[in-house]
């Protein structure tokens, strides 16, 4: 076994360097401890924002395209990335033909706007998710599937490849809504949404769900589990937010015991879900971000962001989360891509972890502790990026929440030699920046149609991440075994 051992100097309060505390972590790169889909970071488009007014969803716009396009452009020919349509507003939509917006109440989701969802995914190359509505429901309290019928026949007419969930954060209808579908009555409502597919599609769409927003509000998602039939579902879903956003501060984004909170709640779905019909099934984080309620102004659209966001990369993909949908790729404060089409520093993140990280991932000892300041996943490199960095190179994602001192690290024999490619990121300024520096550079959009370089910095050990930062160093020659 090939050991990684990383040594963390921490600065003391004057000048001088000495060594505060000797944490080691070793990484094994002979076998990979879980394996994600090649879709793990995905994104969502919120149906409000689709319901709102369909033409203000740039799906032409030459910038938006090529934004989009730079989340998912790797060297390989298949969809490498999920577009995930759901939301609150999703239980509010019905499908027509022709058709216009009756009600206040409902949104009438005609076939010319279905039509251009659609054909936006498959020039993309991403496949597609659609939350069905949930309360479409007869009087015996059971879902009515006639709507999804129509919409599903339509689909079927024009070859487009769907996928779907039902319904949006059930275990909230009661309190929301004031309604009630029980989880038991749910579970029959996707059994019967199994059926329907079976009988109106030509293709064998994906059924995911339930999409809860909490674990264990009124024991909804156990008892929803306990009923839910096997076979029905090709991913358990729920959803995650570190809080809400009115009450988030910056100094929460850097919190340790802040970013814990989502170890602690994944760990707890992963054991729920791991009982009973779905042990076998795979796990998604179907929705999640920073905070609940659109994001945190000034927060949540800056720099402060990524240490939740690829803090939750790395852990999801540690605790074997196949997929992890990103709220949103456009609208509210925590879009990738904000009203005026510039990309929020969180896109940048999420850009250069498409291309660097790969889908199996390595055991970094004690990756797994809470309230480390130092935090340190690996992967295998991905072997689809743009790159040139050949299968058996590992990549490292480290942060650093300190907020005083820099994080040093060695690699341990046969790596202590090994040079890396370092692509580090800081704020301009501090972390509630909206600009990003890559190794100096600010990143910016050369022109409309066009992204800049990612350009490396090669580094040699001792590595070095300045304090409030966080990067990927791939670490070339590293020739490991379980990438191989």
């Amino acid at each position: 076994m090939a050991v990684i051992i990383v040594y963390l100097l921490v600065f003391c309060s004057l000048n001088s360097l000495s060594i505060a505390d000797g944490l080691t972590v070793s990484i094994n790169t002979t076998v990979k401890i879980a394996e994600v889909d090649t879709t793990f970071l995905s994104v969502a488009l919120d149906a409000d924002e689709i319901a709102k007014d369909l033409k203000q969803v740039p799906f032409s716009s030459p910038k938006f395209l090529a934004l989009c396009e730079g989340l998912s452009k790797l060297n390989i020919n298949r969809p490498m990335l999920y577009l995930r349509i759901g939301g609150t507003k999703g239980d509010d939509i019905i499908f027509q033909w022709t058709g216009l917006d009756i009600s206040s109440e409902k949104y009438v989701m005609n076939s010319t706007e279905w039509d251009e969802i659609n054909l936006f995914a498959m020039k993309m190359q991403w496949k597609f998710i659609f939350g069905l509505n949930a309360l479409e429901r007869k009087r015996d309290g059971s879902w009515d599937p006639t709507n999804f019928i129509m919409l599903m026949r339509y689909t079927s007419t024009k070859g487009y490849l769907v996928n779907y969930e039902l319904g949006n954060e059930p275990d909230l209808y009661l309190g929301h809504r004031n309604i009630s579908i029980p989880p038991a009555q749910l579970a029959r409502d996707f059994s019967l949404l199994k059926v329907v597919i079976a009988q109106e599609s030509a293709s064998v769409p994906n059924v995911f769900g339930p999409d809860v927003a909490t674990l264990d509000r009124d024991n909804y998602f156990s008892k929803y589990l306990t009923n839910i039939e096997q076979g029905v579902l090709n991913a358990v879903t729920f959803h995650h937010y570190y809080g809400a956003s009115k009450n988030a501060t910056a100094a929460d984004f850097i919190n340790p015991a802040y970013l814990d909170k989502f170890l602690s709640y994944a760990s707890k779905a992963k054991t729920m879900i791991k009982k009973g019909v779905t042990k076998d099934t795979p796990i998604w984080a179907g929705e999640t971000s920073s905070t609940y309620g659109g994001g945190a102004m000034g927060l949540s659209d800056r720099f402060a962001a990524g240490f939740l966001w690829l803090d939750k990369l790395g852990l999801a993909a540690r605790l074997g989360i196949s997929v992890v949908i990103r709220q949103s790729l456009l609208g509210g404060h925590y879009s990738l891509i904000d009203s005026d089409l510039n990309p929020n520093p969180d896109y940048w993140l999420s850009v250069l972890y498409k291309q660097l990280v790969g889908y199996r991932v390595l055991n970094v000892t004690g990756s797994l502790n809470p309230m480390r300041q130092s935090r340190i996943y690996a992967h295998c490199i991905n072997s689809y990026g743009s790159h040139k960095y050949p299968d058996g190179d590992v990549v490292i994602i480290a942060i650093n929440l300190d907020p005083r001192n820099n994080l040093l690290f060695n690699m341990e024999d046969p790596l202590s030699k090994l040079k890396a490619d370092a692509f580090i990121l800081q704020p301009v300024g501090d972390i509630t920046s909206k600009q990003v520096l890559l190794n100096g550079q600010v990143l910016e959009m050369v022109d409309d149609k066009t992204l800049p370089a990612f350009n490396s910095k090669e580094v040699t050990q001792p590595f070095s991440l300045p304090s409030l930062t966080f990067g990927f160093f791939v670490l070339k020659g590293a020739n490991a075994k379980a990438c191989l």
